[in-house]
């Protein structure tokens, strides 16, 4: 084997947790095999090892990674991987100034990965009080102890102003009072909390955007009937008879209600509430981080289970403020989040002043802006340019969602921050509230919203399908196009707004298609499908025209069940939302095994049905670690004896279902990988194929996977 497949068969064991294979496997390779990168991981392993299980005993792995590292120093001395390694074992041994100066030296490196700062700042605090590093880094009482010790630091360092509108601690009678009145105990994370600083003066907040601030002790009853009043103006008195729509609520988490007093608010934004949750549907998860978000409309309604701790919570933050995607705002004097998914990212003043001064040299003028008060995702207004005496239609382009810096994978050159157009004809009522005219509204915000909800990005030519059909249209989906202009003839130049020197925007235009054409793009490719446009004198820029020719009417796409026999892949713990993401990280992983996918069409049809049931074998607990879409094939196995781990083989039968009329390569590998993710396969992690069993009536496939080590 070479280094390559050495080390993408480490990583298949590490995404699996499995380490002791990885040490077992390391160990007995051949010297010629055991390269620099590959003893970096053998040291990586007895780290790991030593996490998964930190007794006194197994410090002994500490101590072997350590001899590994040293061994390592002439070739890697000088990298922050080597050095937080180092100072990572010598943390665990206790060996405090060892790990204090590898630590340093990581940072200075510009690694800063994993929790150096947080390490550091342990360090100090352990030093000061003469604990052991690690007795520091578990959090102390409640967990939260030091981390909010850290917290309070960073703050009088950076934001001193900030640390005065800070209230003072409560006492233990306070909260015995407070415990009695509720008949319930406060988890201690919650308690130390408040034993540390108890709330902010009125008027302050801590976090923007939404102004949020903590709530103190003493007002925590004057929140929650506020936000009960709210609802009964809202709801009506019987509010509590409405349930939570499932698509906006951890229902499987958090009680099936809008609210309950048993949800202790510990800070309060314009219209949330972040509260820790003291009657959640499962009881280990006592204290939960909860988010409430408001909405005068009970299907948007939502609640959502942040973090199963406090501290964890509060880690995240700690974490963003040493990352710098948390920074302190002088003017504002509070904390701002920057664009992360935690928060929705938005444009400054004389960012938005550009974007309308270059939307309006290239589109034409502004007559209205559609704004969005209600997606705590995305901020995205829409401007609505009208006809004019240059153009016979109108022009609907996002606003926010360029603020936002797209996740792009690493070799892909395409613009990073984008607005979404779409020209409507001059028939459309913008005042109109018919589904035939706000479907343009709605989708473009929904698709704007995809990057951030899937750690994603567009471009052109992805297309999107919606799973149905535009209402009064036969369009399934969209293919996004260049927004291009003409400068010399029938030269063209992509259309830009520069914002600042170090942000441009780039615009795309949603373009529906029917079935046969989103078939074909996905079949050949988008380019194609335009060339297909220009044959029927569909123009540029393209108008929604609900009447316009199919360009691709009667096209069938072929279908080739050997498709995947090109692909490798080692199935992981991973969940993948978004299709793209998934495809970046196979082709990621071939390229790691040799295997070119340049060429390959990863949406090309593998069956012409829009159902694939699949068999698979796995090690599962219990059927709750089955999706609903999964069904045992013999629902005897409990009754027989688990393996040593507490587990049963089962076999599964999983429906899959495509939001097109067809399943491509990629779609069905997705659908395989995901229904995989939270069960145990042992060894057999890599991907070896599938096996046809047979048809059924409908002509829905059956097919068998296969797997190996």
């Amino acid at each position: 084997m070479n280094e390559q497949q050495i080390l993408k068969k480490i990583e298949a064991w590490d995404d699996q947790d499995k380490i002791q294979p990885i040490i077992d496997f390391i160990e007995n390779l051949s010297p010629d095999e055991q390269t620099v990168e590959v003893m970096g991981e053998l040291a990586r392993a007895y780290n790991n090892l030593y996490w998964k299980n930190p007794t006194e005993e197994n410090k002994k792995y500490l101590e072997k990674a350590i001899a590994v590292l040293l061994y390592l120093e002439k070739e890697q001395g000088d990298t922050a991987y080597w050095n937080y390694r180092m100072a990572y074992s010598h943390f665990y041994l206790n060996n405090l100034d060892q790990a204090q100066y590898f630590f340093q030296k990581d940072k200075d490196l510009g690694g800063n990965g994993n929790d150096t700062e947080i390490y550091l700042k342990c360090i100090e605090i352990a030093k000061e009080k003469g604990l052991t590093g690690v007795e520091v880094y578990s959090g102390g009482k409640g967990n939260i102890e030091y981390p909010l010790e850290r917290f309070l630091n960073h703050l009088k360092t950076h934001a001193p102003r900030l640390v005065e509108t800070l209230l003072p601690a409560v006492s233990d009678t306070e909260i015995a009072s407070f415990e009695q009145k509720m008949g319930k105990k406060l988890p201690e994370d919650f308690v130390q909390l408040h034993k540390t600083f108890s709330g902010q003066k009125k008027g302050s907040a801590m976090f923007n955007p939404q102004f949020q601030r903590w709530v103190a002790f003493s007002e925590i009853e004057e929140v929650q009937e506020k936000w009960i009043k709210n609802l009964e103006e809202t709801f009506g008195k019987n509010w509590q008879t409405i349930s939570l729509n499932e698509a906006y609520a951890d229902v499987n988490e958090v009680k099936n209600t809008l609210y309950s007093k048993n949800w202790i608010p510990f800070l309060q934004g314009q219209d949330y509430l972040i509260c820790i949750d003291l009657e959640p549907v499962n009881e280990e998860n006592y204290g939960q981080v909860i988010c409430i978000s408001y909405s005068d409309y009970a299907e948007q309604y939502a609640v959502e289970v942040l973090y199963f701790e406090l501290a964890h919570w509060l880690g995240d933050i700690e974490r963003g403020l040493y990352m710098g995607l948390i920074t302190y705002d002088e003017d504002l004097n509070m904390l701002r989040f920057n664009a992360t998914e935690n928060a929705p990212a938005y444009y400054t003043d004389d960012e938005m002043t550009e974007l309308v001064y270059s939307v309006e040299r290239e589109f034409g003028a502004i007559s209205e802006i559609m704004e969005d008060n209600d997606d705590a995702v995305l901020k995205c207004d829409v401007f609505v340019v009208p006809p004019n005496e240059d153009k016979d239609y109108y022009t609907l382009i996002t606003s926010g969602l360029g603020a936002y810096k797209m996740e792009m994978p690493g070799d892909i050159p395409y613009a990073e921050n984008i607005e979404l157009v779409i020209n409507l004809p001059a028939s459309w009522n913008p005042n109109s509230h018919d589904e035939k005219d706000v479907w343009a509204v709605q989708w473009l915000k929904n698709i704007a919203a995809l990057p951030i909800t899937y750690h994603t990005y567009l471009s052109g030519g992805h297309s999107i399908p919606i799973g149905g059909k535009i209402p009064g249209t036969d369009f399934v989906g969209f293919v996004l196009a260049h927004c291009l202009k003409f400068v010399k003839g029938d030269e063209t130049q992509p259309v830009i707004a520069q914002l600042s020197e170090d942000k441009k925007i780039h615009f795309y235009y949603l373009t529906p298609v029917f079935q046969e054409e989103l078939d074909y793009k996905l079949e050949h490719s988008a380019d194609a499908l335009f060339d297909k446009f220009i044959e029927h004198d569909v123009p540029y820029p393209p108008v929604v025209e609900v009447l316009r020719p199919n360009v691709c009417e009667g096209y069938v796409p072929d279908e080739n069940i050997h498709l995947l026999d090109e692909i490798q892949w080692a199935f992981n713990e991973n969940i993948y939302e978004s299709l793209m993401n998934f495809w970046d990280a196979v082709v990621g992983y071939n390229e790691k095994m040799g295997n070119d996918l340049e060429e390959y069409n990863p949406f090309a049809t593998l069956f012409r049905s829009p159902k694939v049931k699949l068999l698979y074998e796995a090690w599962i607990e219990s059927e709750e670690q089955l999706w609903e879409y999964e069904k045992l094939v013999d629902t005897s196995i409990f009754k027989n004896s688990p393996n040593e781990d507490g587990l049963y083989k089962a076999e599964i039968l999983a429906l899959c279902e495509s939001l097109e009329p067809t399943f491509n390569a990629i779609t069905m590998l997705l659908w395989i990988h995901n229904s995989l993710s939270n069960k145990e396969l042992y060894e057999n992690i890599f991907f070896e194929g599938f096996a046809i069993e047979g048809y059924e009536e409908d002509g829905t496939p059956v097919i068998s996977l296969k797997v190996g080590t």
